[in-house]
């Protein structure tokens, strides 16, 4: 968020941890509670890009959050997934970056007019996923 501010954009967020969204307020708007919570409660295309980085894994359906998040961004607007792999721990859903192409694939690669740019790296034997979504695709 701080980068989106310091370059004179509009920039809010959700934060589960109410420490962690009070540091993180004066950056920008921070709604802290349940994701999905206030997730329901924004408008609908609402957002030029939604990043989800390192939170994705943590939900018991990360499908659900990408519908919701879906459903808040604008046409043409861009979500930014990044992810660790599941063994690096704290993860619910067991999430890894194979398993989140694949449901990515899986349920939208029906009418695919898809820019998907995938970016693995390799960090302490951790995989991370970066997935740069065109909105267009997530119907």
């Amino acid at each position: 968020m701080k980068v989106i501010i310091d370059n004179n954009l509009k920039a809010d967020g959700i934060e589960v941890s109410e420490y962690a969204g009070k540091l993180a307020r004066q950056y920008g708007i921070i709604h802290i509670g349940d994701a999905i919570n206030q997730l329901k409660k924004i408008d609908n295309n609402k957002y030029d890009l939604v990043t989800l980085i390192d939170s994705l894994e943590h939900f018991s359906s990360p499908l659900d959050i990408i519908k919701l998040v879906n459903k808040v961004i604008k046409h043409g607007g861009i979500i930014f997934i990044e992810s660790s792999n599941a063994k690096a721990g704290f993860h619910i859903s067991h999430v890894t970056n194979i398993y989140l192409i694949v449901i990515l694939l899986k349920h939208y690669l029906i009418n695919v007019d898809l820019r998907l740019y995938i970016y693995m790296k390799v960090i302490i034997s951790i995989m991370r996923v970066i997935l740069f979504l065109k909105k267009d695709f997530l119907q």
